[in-house]
C-alpha cells in the first residue's frame, strides 16, 4: 500500500491534530519498554502525503527543527484517545528524502533522560572543599552507638588534614 493511502488518526502527539505531526501524516509507531535503568523510547514515523499536502496546502516540508529538541517541554502521546506515554521528550529526528518520498522519524524518550543530566557528587571525593572558600555556618553533632569505630581523613587545601571517626560498616575496628 503507498503512504499516499495510509493514516494512522489514532496517534495524537500533544497538542496536534491526531493522526498528524510536524506538518506530515504519521503512517506507523513502536516503542521499546525501558527497564534495568534504560530509557522507554517511542519511535514515529511520519511521511509528506502528497495527497494531504495538495488538498490542505501544507508546504512540501516538514515543520520541525532543533528547536523541538526541548528538554523542558514534555508531551502526552496518545493512542485512540488514551495517554500511553506521558512526559515525553523529543530526544532526536531525521529527515530521510529518496525518489518517492520524504520520511521524517521521531524518536521520543521518557523523562529517564533528564537523569543522564544530572550528576551527584561526594564532597572529598569528587570535590575538594578549601575551608578558607567554603564553610559550614551550622553543624550539628548526635552521638551514635556503633559497633566499631574507624577514623577517616580529609586532606584539606590549605589546611591540615582532619580526622574524623565514623561507624564501622563491617563492626571491626581500624
Amino acid at each position: 500500500m503507498a503512504k499516499d493511502k495510509v493514516e494512522v488518526p489514532t496517534i495524537q502527539i500533544g497538542a496536534n491534530t491526531p493522526g498528524f505531526a510536524f506538518g506530515g501524516v504519521i503512517y506507523s509507531a513502536d516503542s521499546q519498554v525501558g527497564y534495568g535503568g534504560e530509557a522507554t523510547r517511542l519511535n514515529i514515523n511520519v511521511s509528506l502525503d502528497s495527497q494531504v499536502f495538495n488538498n490542505s496546502g501544507f508546504k512540501n516540508e516538514f515543520d520541525i527543527s532543533n528547536n523541538d529538541l526541548n528538554l523542558a517541554s514534555p508531551v502526552d502521546i496518545k493512542f485512540a484517545g488514551t495517554n500511553l506515554f506521558r512526559n515525553m521528550f523529543l530526544s532526536s529526528y531525521e529527515v530521510a528524502t529518496d525518489v518517492e518520498n520524504k520520511l521524517l522519524h521521531l524518536t521520543y524518550t521518557d523523562g529517564s533522560i533528564l537523569l543522564d543530566r544530572i550528576f551527584v557528587g561526594l564532597i572529598h571525593e569528587h570535590f575538594e572543599v578549601d575551608r578558607n572558600k567554603h564553610t559550614v555556618p551550622n553543624s550539628i553533632e548526635f552521638t551514635l552507638k556503633c559497633p566499631a569505630t574507624e577514623f577517616h581523613t580529609i586532606d584539606t587545601v590549605g589546611q591540615d588534614s582532619i580526622k574524623y571517626p565514623v561507624c564501622s560498616e563491617t563492626g571491626i575496628h581500624t
